[in-house]
């Protein structure tokens, strides 16, 4: 019913968020997303990292980079993960579904250990 309508998020002076540089640089200095990508240059795969997209979900803008693979016996990229960042913080999954409730189970997390 809303589609095709033009939405705002309306952001407060004082909050900070990261622009597409930041969040690929975000995925880049993950350790475990690092060393996942490493592993795969070492394998010999040519790692694609797609265009970087935002999403508003509830409120809070989440950037989604899809992350293909290109191996030299299939020149075809295969769509292999899905990274996303929230709230400064790299998730990586096999599907943006996955990489998202990771991000918002450790979310849940963090705020019941402030708690």
């Amino acid at each position: 019913k809303d589609y095709g309508k033009l939405s705002v998020l309306k952001l407060p002076k004082d909050f900070f968020f990261e622009g597409p540089e930041q969040a690929d640089a975000i995925i880049d200095q993950d350790p475990v997303i690092a060393q996942e990508f490493g592993l795969w240059n070492r394998m010999g795969v040519e790692v694609i990292r797609g265009r970087t997209s935002n999403l508003i979900v509830d409120g809070e803008l989440i950037y989604v980079e899809p992350v293909f693979i290109r191996s030299r016996q299939n020149p075809v990229p295969k769509l292999e993960k899905v990274a996303v960042v929230v709230r400064g913080r790299a998730y990586l999954s096999a599907t943006l579904e996955g990489a998202l409730k990771a991000a918002y189970d450790f979310q849940k997390t963090f705020q019941a250990a402030e708690n």
